[in-house]
């Protein structure tokens, strides 16, 4: 049998190869600069006395294993945990959540470029009605309703909404870590531990006003584990897990991955737990054809429409803008080892102390738990497509993490003693292989270079961020940068242009060169709105309805909070004369944009279609505010104010029609016969 000395040495040869490894791979980017490790390449946006910190802190992390110098440190360690992490310290975890409020604003993050940060941010603070995404309707709310109150307008009410809420969410999650890990661990040191682990983890950034909607969901989710171990062992009943998972599903839908984790807490104990032992087999035949019927609809709606298949990984063949990309190609499997780098920094050190330990029965329920939690990140994490890059698109898959990091703490724990001399060590070492991340994305020079670097990365699908990036510089006054930026998109996407082209060669008469200019761009890029619109203005122009309208309703599908393609859509149902369904797609154009042109055109032309001439000259007097030269317009103020009996208003339109010297014909025609009625 192996003593502990020889146990200790045997896990310390083991160990410093690990570490130096995990260390060391962080100097990889300097060369090969451009290479894929977007989790690690930190350091090359820093400043070089940056640099030697690090090697001088890694050096000191990997000095702690040695045993006369951990021995010392693990006693100073156990100290501030007896100070901080013993049970019953709860008012002292309630005033280190609080304290953390001012840490997290004061160094919250200087610009929102990473992810679709400014995107968000315009879609509170703008002068257009908030867009209440589907998927993540909740976070979108409490976004809002903060928002409301703030006295600020325009693109700082959007920042200061989100920072709030940033902030807020990290000072709660803090609060629940700390009380995960006085769940997970036995003595203060391994609770201690745990809180560094929890900390020293790229999702903390979320919390540093960071402009997202996932940063909300984070007390929810961190709570429903925390009280999900608490009603395994018999602390809380199982209404507690149940509510926070419930408002996590209200807030974001990527709730939905975590699910498969509620039913093993269902059957962990009490009523659940009695019916699953009675009804075993039937629960688990009606689990498998659930499953079987929920494949089936998957498949069948992932291969009928394009706005569900969107958003997921092609399994074998990748798209067209990203052909070597899919499922278990090996970018997407290096993106993924990224992501553990950023979210556990220590992941391959935590994982072999894991394995090295065993299962004991009384733990199983809660590892089940965990199990099935993590195995839903897992899911989300290989199926989902990060469709601007998983280097921006990383705070989307941050709670993946979570589950797995729970899991082997656990693990760990459960074996004994044996992990505690490496403690200090293995904090220092996640400590500093985790900052530079932190370091360069809340400085302002090295989060821009950051963005840049990704944006440059996976340029296929850098398009959004570009100008999200142009419309930033423009922002602050910088023209030049945003003038180049403009330069170089038109460099990487010359078919940009292409949707324009074919609509002027249509317009022209040229359908044929139209159609195969709009394929070409559909081959390329087969889920753009845009050119599925474009697509449905040229059936349009060639009077094939039904195709125009297959189309555009396509668009819609893709884009349907955009308000250009639901009127657009809504003037091919004019066309068609289905003023029913026009009138809907000009509704629903309307709640993203109460003023938009051609939005109030079709609402004019509809009702007064329609014959509901009150609201034909509502919207008509709303449309002569916003485009005063539109003719058309006035004719149909004044064909509804008579229709009303309102003489004056009536007089006054038709004439006002008339002085704009419209061309003769039937409106010019009808004009004069209701001025002259009306004399």
């Amino acid at each position: 049998m192996i003593n502990t000395r020889e146990s200790f040495q045997a896990r310390n040869q083991i160990l410093y190869p690990i570490l130096i490894l995990l260390w060391s791979i962080h100097f990889l980017p300097f060369l090969w600069p451009d290479a894929r490790l977007w989790g690690i390449n930190h350091l090359l946006f820093l400043e070089p006395y940056f640099t030697i910190i690090f090697v001088v802190v890694g050096i000191i992390g990997l000095v702690l294993l040695i045993p006369s110098m951990g021995r010392r440190v693990v006693v100073w360690f156990e100290r501030v945990a007896g100070a901080t992490m013993e049970s019953g310290c709860e008012i002292r975890w309630l005033l280190i959540a609080v304290m953390s409020i001012p840490i997290f604003w004061f160094l919250r993050m200087p610009t929102n470029l990473l992810g679709d940060g400014y995107t968000v941010i315009n879609n509170i603070g703008n002068d257009l009605p908030v867009i209440f995404k589907w998927s993540e309707i909740g976070a979108i709310w409490v976004v809002h309703l903060v928002s409301q109150i703030l006295p600020w307008g325009g693109l700082e009410q959007g920042e200061y909404a989100f920072a709030i809420v940033s902030v807020l969410s990290g000072s709660v999650t803090l609060l629940v870590f700390l009380f995960l890990a006085n769940e997970i661990g036995r003595t203060p040191i391994e609770r201690l531990f745990a809180v560094c682990m929890f900390i020293c983890s790229g999702w903390m950034l979320l919390f540093f006003g960071y402009a997202e909607n996932y940063p909300i969901l984070w007390p929810f989710m961190t709570g429903y584990i925390l009280f999900s171990i608490q009603y395994i062992k018999g602390k809380k009943n199982l209404l507690w897990p149940t509510v926070m998972l419930a408002i996590a599903l209200i807030l974001h839908l990527q709730t939905l991955f975590f699910l498969v984790s509620y039913p093993v807490l269902l059957f962990s104990r009490g009523t659940g737990k009695r019916l699953y032992r009675r009804y075993r087999w039937l629960i688990w035949s009606g689990a498998g054809i659930l499953l079987t019927v929920a494949m089936i609809l998957f498949i069948k709606k992932y291969n009928q429409q394009l706005e569900f298949q969107m958003h997921f990984l092609p399994l074998i063949t990748g798209r067209p803008l990203t052909p070597n990309y899919t499922i278990f190609s090996f970018q997407h499997l290096v993106d993924i080892i990224n992501e553990l780098s950023l979210l556990i920094p220590l992941w391959p050190v935590l994982v072999y102390f894991g394995v090295q330990c065993k299962i004991k029965g009384s733990l199983n329920k809660i590892n089940g738990f965990l199990m099935a939690f993590g195995l839903g990140g897992l899911c989300f994490l290989f199926i989902i497509d990060p469709r601007i890059g998983m280097g921006r698109d990383w705070d989307m898959f941050a709670l993946t993490g979570l589950g797995p990091l729970i899991l082997v703490l656990r693990q760990i724990y459960s074996d004994g003693d044996r992990i505690r001399r490496f403690i200090p060590a293995l904090t220092v070492m996640s400590l500093i292989l985790i900052l530079p991340f932190f370091i360069t994305n809340l400085s302002y020079s090295s989060s821009l270079e950051y963005v840049k670097w990704n944006l440059r990365l996976d340029q296929p699908l850098s398009k959004a961020g570009i100008v999200m990036l142009q419309n930033y510089y423009l922002n602050i006054g910088n023209t030049k940068a945003s003038d180049s930026l403009v330069q170089r998109s038109n460099e990487l996407f010359p078919d940009d242009n292409w949707d324009e082209s074919a609509l002027a060669l249509a317009q022209s008469g040229d359908y044929v060169q139209a159609m195969a200019l709009v394929e070409s761009k559909l081959k390329k890029d087969p889920y753009s709105p845009k050119t599925f619109n474009v697509r449905g203005q040229i059936y349009n122009l060639m009077g094939h309805y039904n195709n125009a309208i297959s189309d555009m309703e396509q668009a819609v599908r893709l884009a349907p909070d955009n308000h250009v393609f639901l009127s657009e859509l809504a003037k091919i149902y004019q066309y068609a004369g289905q003023y029913e369904r026009m009138m809907e797609a000009l509704r629903r154009a309307q709640r993203y944009d109460l003023n938009y042109n051609m939005m109030l055109r079709g609402m004019t032309m509809g009702f007064y279609a329609l014959k509901q001439y009150d609201s034909a000259f509502v919207y008509a007097g709303k449309l002569v505010q916003i485009e005063p030269t539109y003719k058309t317009a006035y004719l149909v103020a004044g064909a509804s104010a008579a229709k009303l009996g309102l003489r004056s208003q009536t007089i006054k339109l038709l004439n006002r029609y008339l002085e704009m010297n419209p061309p003769d014909g039937p409106e010019k025609s009808t004009a004069l016969n209701l001025l002259q009625q009306m004399q």
